[in-house]
């Protein structure tokens, strides 16, 4: 079986020969030990993305498309300075414009360096994460209370902006896309399941059916507790949700409640497992997702955590975890 048709049956319940694997992160410097791992262990994903970036303002300090000021000690950071602190430029706000020549060529040589494998292409900016990115975090959240019509016009500004991208992708033969929008703390939503609703919940929609439309998947990134939304995820067609922690939401329970019907992309759990660098609870845990989520002709894709030095994780864990899965 090929890798497009492996990835494409695991997300359709439709019984693939394997689970399929994305290791597109890797765990070692070494570019010759990264070809290793990729042969060894069979890669089935590849990803590709327009091309932007953010312009540097000093040695911490950059400026991303949208015009937020990140301030970044070492990592990817964090808005210190927002655009839209202020609703009087909403009306003026454009979206920044992602498509030119040179991201169209690049995808369209990832799409044939890809081959058979299944080509995700990248939403630079979801709509929750974005809003906050745009005001602020403090005031998006009084915001939500406050002005909420003004939000829903901002989120339709970005939904808008990712339908165009999805367009753009299908044009190129993309596979599917991913976007990714953190909705969890550890034991909550960061809102009420009915305010996710009536603001954002249209929207992902809105951006989900247009995927379809145009023959794709639409595969979720979120991190923390959402399973109170997952059940509307599900009925708005998500394809998949892309977790990297499950054990604060229970593995058991989110198999009884939603296995088989939407898929999982994961490592093992980030916080409870892959980061102890315990090579018997990685293989345990691998083992049971296998047997939960992945249970159900399909349901699970297994896939390595993109920053594994930043929580600790060692390059033999990872290889552990991959060795797991591939039993």
């Amino acid at each position: 079986m090929k890798a497009k048709e492996r990835v494409i049956r695991a997300l359709e319940f439709r019984g693939p020969d394997r689970v399929p694997r994305c290791i597109l992160h890797k765990p070692t410097k070494k570019i010759s030990d990264y070809l290793r791992i990729m042969f060894k262990f069979r890669n089935d994903i590849m990803a590709t993305s327009f091309v932007y970036r953010r312009k540097k303002i000093t040695k911490t300090k950059s400026r991303d498309v949208w015009g937020a000021v990140w301030t970044s000690f070492g990592n990817k950071g964090e808005v210190t300075e927002s655009p839209l602190s202020d609703w009087s430029g909403l009306e003026k706000l454009k979206a920044p414009e992602y498509i030119n020549n040179f991201g169209v060529n690049l995808i369209k040589m990832t799409r044939f360096f890809a081959g058979n494998k299944f080509l995700i292409g990248n939403l630079p900016d979801m709509i929750f994460s974005r809003c906050h990115y745009l005001r602020g975090f403090t005031n998006f959240m009084e915001d939500l209370y406050d002005e909420p019509e003004n939000i829903k016009k901002l989120v339709w500004i970005i939904a808008e902006n990712n339908i165009k991208l999805i367009d753009k992708y299908a044009e190129l033969k993309v596979d599917g896309v991913i976007g990714a929008d953190d909705l969890g703390l550890q034991t909550s939503l960061m809102i009420s399941p009915s305010m996710w609703r009536e603001i954002f919940k249209p929207a992902y929609k809105a951006m989900i059916e247009r995927a379809h439309q145009k023959g794709m998947k639409f595969i979720l990134h979120s991190c923390g507790y959402i399973i109170d939304v997952i059940e509307d995820f599900i009925e708005i067609g998500l394809d998949c949700l892309q977790c990297d922690q499950q054990d604060n939401m229970g593995i058991e329970n989110l198999n009884d409640r939603f296995g088989g019907r939407i898929s999982f992309f994961s490592p093992t759990d980030i916080q409870t497992t892959l980061s102890t660098n315990d090579e018997q609870k990685i293989s345990e845990k691998a083992e049971q997702l296998v047997k939960t989520l992945g249970s159900h002709k399909g349901g699970l894709i297994a896939k390595a955590y993109p920053s594994p030095k930043d929580i600790g994780v060692e390059e033999k864990s990872v290889l552990k975890m991959f060795e797991a899965f591939s039993k």
